[in-house]
């Protein structure tokens, strides 16, 4: 059954509208539970967590602010905030914690991350090219950046955590103790 909006009218018979009455309290409850603590709960009128619907951008008056969902630059949902009056946007987090992505963070700073995956040459160097498909920005300076080496099935044990060699605006270049293996580093650079 569903929800009935006009129970109990006001010629019913308090039994003629009982089973109705029970039904739109029992909706009510299940509604209520998708993203609430049940009643009769210490933690009632708590969140157990929020759903947000992928939506467009809303629209905010003078006195209004949003949390929306939406897909982001680089075609992952991500949780976004929008200021009043229709103001700026800002993306909060979300994104492809797997791929290429980036925040941006109130200050300016920005964070970029990806991978690199490939054989190690005999230089024992590889490239990271920061991401910079479609919308996003890019660095004016970089501050930092951090590598890791992620172990594949084929990985040799030789073949340790990389160092950065040089640093630029839209690289990074990544130094291996060892070369001629298939190697996989996560790669996290700061910078605005």
């Amino acid at each position: 059954m569903s929800y009935k909006n006009d129970i109990p009218k006001l010629t019913d018979a308090t039994y003629q509208s009982q089973v109705d009455i029970a039904t739109n309290f029992s909706e009510i409850s299940q509604w209520l539970r998708t993203d609430h603590v049940d009643f009769n709960s210490s933690d009632s009128g708590k969140h157990q967590k929020v759903t947000l619907l992928n939506t467009t951008d809303p629209t905010t008056g003078a006195t209004e602010l949003a949390l929306f969902r939406k897909s982001g630059e680089t075609g992952y949902n991500s949780l976004y905030w929008r200021n009043i009056s229709n103001g700026a946007q800002a993306k909060l987090v979300g994104g492809n914690a797997g791929g290429d992505d980036w925040k941006r963070f109130d200050g300016g700073l920005m964070i970029k991350w990806g991978y690199v995956e490939d054989t190690v040459p005999a230089s024992k160097e590889l490239t990271f090219n920061f991401p910079a498909a479609g919308t996003f920005p890019g660095f004016t300076n970089v501050f930092f950046a951090c590598p890791s080496r992620v172990p594949l099935s084929t990985d040799v044990a030789q073949i340790f955590t990389p160092s950065i060699k040089t640093l630029t605006t839209t690289s990074a270049t990544l130094l291996f103790t060892q070369s001629g293996a298939l190697v996989k580093a996560n790669v996290i650079v700061f910078g605005n």
